[in-house]
C-alpha cells in the first residue's frame, strides 16, 4: 500500500478555498426522503476508480438503509407509540454514522493501491471531492455552519439557518450572496467563544451556551461543537461548528421517559413504574398505604371468539373505567395482559373500601350504557399499615383475595358473553365504545 495524497485532504483544501475566495453562501434542505436516490448521488466512475468513491458510496448506503428501514418500520408496526421509540433510536444511529464520516473528511489520511499509474489523469475526481463536502454537509440533519478564519459564515445548512431564525427573526442579509455575514452580527456570544477558543490555540472544543429566542422570554440552551480545519499548509484557516439544541434533548427524553413508564393500549403506568412505586411507598412514610388487586374476567374468551382488536377494546374500556375511579395520587398500573394493580398512599381501610364500592358502581354503569360490550373486573385488597410488614406481601394478599371471587366471576361473564354473542356478534366491542369513555 502506498499512501497517496487523500480525498478527505482534497475535500479540507477544496473548502479552505470556497473560504478564502468568500464563495457564494449555500443554504440547502436536507435529501432526505427522495426515492430515487441513486441517480443524483452516484456518477458513472471507472472501476480502477472506485476506492475514491467508497464513502460517498457508503452515504449513498447509509441514506437509502434509513429509508427501507423506516419503510419497514412503518409496514410492521401498527402502534404509533412503539414505531416513534425506535425511530427516535435509529435517526440517532445513522445521524451518528453520516457525522462519523464528516469527521473523517477532516482528519483522517486514506490508503489507496501502489498502481499510482491509476491515478494519474484523475482530474475529474478532484473536482467530484470538492463538491462532496458541502453535500454531506447540507443533508445533515444536525445544524453545521462553515466560518473562515475571521468567523465569517461562508456555509449554512438548512437546519442551521431554521435553528439560528428562532433566535434571530431577521436573516435576510444571510441569503444575499455578494455580501460577507459576520458571526458576531448574528450570534455575538458564539463569536465570543470561538475568539478564545483560537488565542487558545484549540483545536476541538465542546461548551454550551444559553440564547435568548427571538418570540418570547424563553431562552435556548445549546451545546457547540467546534472544529478547527487546516489547509495543506497546516494552517488553521476554517471552522466547521455543530449545533445541538438541548431543548429538543429534553423533549425526546421526557417522550422516550413516558414510553418507558407508560402502557400503550390504555395510557396507564406499566409494570416498570409500578415496581418503582412500590420501592418508594416501601419506606413508610405514606402508611397506611392500600393495595387493589384488578383481573379482567373473560379477556382469552373475547380474544379468541372475537379476535384481539375485540380484546384491545376490552382491555381499554377497563383501564379507563379504573382510572376514573381514584385520586390523582393513586397509582394505577396495567402490569400484565388482563391485570391491573391500583397503589393507594395513606389510605385506611374505610378509603380503600369507598374506592372499591365507586370501582363497582362505575363498572355497573358502563355496562348499562354499553350492553353490547359487558366488562366484569374481579377484585381483591389489603392494607399494609404499618412497616413491620412488607408492602409486596400487601399484594400477594390482595392478589390472593381477588383469586377467591375470580371463579364465581368469570363464569357469570361468559354465560353473558354467549348469550350475547349468539344475539349480535356483528355489535359486540366495537372501537367507538372504547372511545366515548376515554
Amino acid at each position: 500500500m502506498t499512501k497517496c495524497k487523500s480525498s478527505s485532504q482534497n475535500i479540507v483544501n477544496s473548502l479552505i478555498e470556497h473560504v478564502e475566495n468568500n464563495s457564494e453562501i449555500t443554504i440547502k434542505p436536507a435529501a432526505y426522503g427522495q426515492k430515487n436516490l441513486s441517480s443524483p448521488l452516484s456518477p458513472a466512475i471507472p472501476n480502477e476508480n472506485a476506492a475514491l468513491c467508497s464513502d460517498r458510496l457508503f452515504l449513498l448506503w447509509v441514506k437509502s438503509f434509513r429509508i427501507v428501514i423506516f419503510e419497514a418500520l412503518m409496514s410492521e408496526m401498527e402502534d404509533k407509540i412503539s414505531f416513534f421509540q425506535y425511530l427516535s433510536k435509529i435517526n440517532t444511529f445513522f445521524d451518528c454514522c453520516e457525522l462519523e464520516m464528516l469527521i473523517l473528511y477532516l482528519d483522517s489520511p486514506v490508503n489507496f493501491p501502489a498502481h499510482e499509474e491509476n491515478y494519474k489523469n484523475h482530474d475529474h475526481l478532484s473536482n467530484f471531492s470538492k463538491n462532496l463536502f458541502p453535500e454531506i454537509l447540507t443533508s445533515l440533519p444536525y445544524a453545521l455552519m462553515l466560518l473562515d478564519n475571521n468567523y465569517n459564515i461562508c456555509m449554512i445548512n438548512f437546519a442551521a439557518f431554521n435553528f439560528i431564525h428562532s433566535i434571530v427573526p431577521d436573516l435576510s442579509h444571510l441569503l444575499k450572496h455578494d455580501n460577507v455575514t459576520p458571526l458576531a452580527d448574528i450570534l455575538p456570544e458564539l463569536h465570543e467563544h470561538l475568539t478564545l477558543i483560537k488565542e487558545n490555540h484549540e483545536k476541538e472544543q465542546t461548551f454550551s451556551l444559553t440564547l435568548p429566542a427571538a418570540t418570547n422570554n424563553d431562552k435556548h440552551k445549546i451545546i457547540v461543537n467546534c472544529y478547527r480545519l487546516r489547509n495543506d499548509k497546516g494552517i488553521y484557516s476554517a471552522t466547521l461548528i455543530i449545533l445541538e439544541n438541548l431543548s429538543d434533548h429534553k423533549e425526546i427524553e421526557a417522550q422516550l421517559r413516558y414510553i418507558s413508564f407508560h402502557d400503550p393500549l390504555t395510557k396507564l403506568f406499566n409494570r416498570a413504574y409500578f415496581e418503582e412505586e412500590m420501592k418508594r411507598l416501601e419506606s413508610g412514610r405514606y402508611d397506611p398505604v392500600g393495595v387493589i388487586s384488578c383481573d379482567v374476567d373473560g379477556l382469552k374468551v373475547v380474544n379468541d371468539i372475537l379476535g384481539h382488536s375485540a380484546g384491545d377494546t376490552l382491555l381499554i374500556a377497563v383501564g379507563s373505567i379504573i382510572r376514573r375511579c381514584f385520586r390523582d395520587s393513586d397509582v394505577v398500573a396495567r402490569i400484565g395482559g388482563d391485570e391491573f394493580v391500583v397503589l393507594l398512599p395513606v389510605s385506611n381501610e374505610e378509603i380503600v373500601k369507598c374506592a372499591i364500592e365507586r370501582l363497582e358502581h362505575a363498572q355497573q354503569n358502563y355496562n348499562e350504557n354499553f350492553p353490547f360490550s359487558p366488562v366484569s373486573i374481579s377484585l381483591g385488597w389489603s392494607i399494609r399499615d404499618n412497616a413491620q410488614s412488607s408492602l409486596s406481601q400487601a399484594y400477594k394478599d390482595a392478589d390472593y383475595m381477588m383469586y377467591q371471587f375470580k371463579p364465581w366471576s368469570r363464569d357469570v361473564f361468559s354465560k353473558k358473553f354467549f348469550e350475547l354473542y349468539k344475539k349480535v356478534p356483528d355489535k359486540m366491542y366495537l372501537k367507538d365504545n372504547s372511545k366515548s369513555i376515554t
